[in-house]
């Protein structure tokens, strides 16, 4: 038998809020429709809400709607849902506060205060479960919030994935260096480039001409590196 459907008016009706309650394309319904296993209809700021777990989605909107006052990311109503579902409301004193744009981005629940205690703390800490509960929403407000304190880190990326010009590209994550030593390997190059005391081994086509001794830029595609803590010797 069909699940009843369960009728959610948000009032007062506030177009702005309900902008944000929604999303670009209505991502956060969708979020949430995904989450429940349910299905949402609206029409203004009325809502109707059909599954299983109706219910829990009616009380979702009313919960996203209050606080769409201000901005209303998916990732916010990743981790709202999470939060609903333990039925243990945020505390802040539960666990560390990360160093980011949103002063209010810590664990929701008590396995989030965990993972973030782990990443914070060790080098490499894997997360498993469910999508939709924040693993790579918190694992990238870590690296921000290292960022932000300053921490060191190496950057490692693939030689062939480090382009290499004459003249200097345009954009940012450029380097200059001086080109120090040149070996051919029929289909490519390999250049080892000095940059102040530190050597970049960068792969070429042998169309670049650029001599031994001569200037060079670098400039690396940042979805192609992997930044890795630095640890001292």
């Amino acid at each position: 038998m069909a699940s009843k459907a369960v009728e959610v008016k948000l009032e007062p009706v506030d177009n702005q809020r309900l902008a944000r309650l929604c999303g670009a394309l209505d991502e956060n319904l969708r979020q949430i429709e995904s989450a429940l296993d349910v299905t949402i209809a609206r029409r203004g700021g009325k809502f109707t809400v059909r599954g299983e777990q109706a219910q829990r989605a009616a009380h979702a909107l009313e919960h996203f709607y209050d606080r769409a006052s201000g901005d209303l990311s998916v990732e916010d109503v990743q981790l709202g849902l999470t939060e609903l579902s333990s039925n243990s409301p945020s505390q802040k004193a539960e666990g560390p506060q990360l160093l980011t744009r949103r002063s209010d981005l810590h664990g929701r629940t008590p396995h989030q205060v965990q993972y973030i205690e782990s990443i914070l703390a060790h080098d490499c800490t894997i997360g498993i479960g469910p999508a939709g509960t924040g693993k790579t929403y918190l694992a990238v407000a870590c690296a921000v919030d290292a960022l932000e304190q300053g921490m060191k880190v190496v950057i490692s990326v693939r030689p062939e994935d480090i382009r290499l010009s004459e003249t200097r590209p345009s954009g940012d994550n450029v380097l200059e260096g001086t080109v120090h030593t040149k070996v051919f390997l029929g289909e490519s190059v390999d250049f080892e480039v000095r940059i102040n005391e530190r050597s970049v081994l960068s792969r070429a086509h042998p169309s670049l001409g650029t001599r031994v001794g001569h200037p060079i830029h670098l400039s690396l595609d940042p979805e192609k590196c992997v930044a890795l803590k630095d640890t001292p010797e």
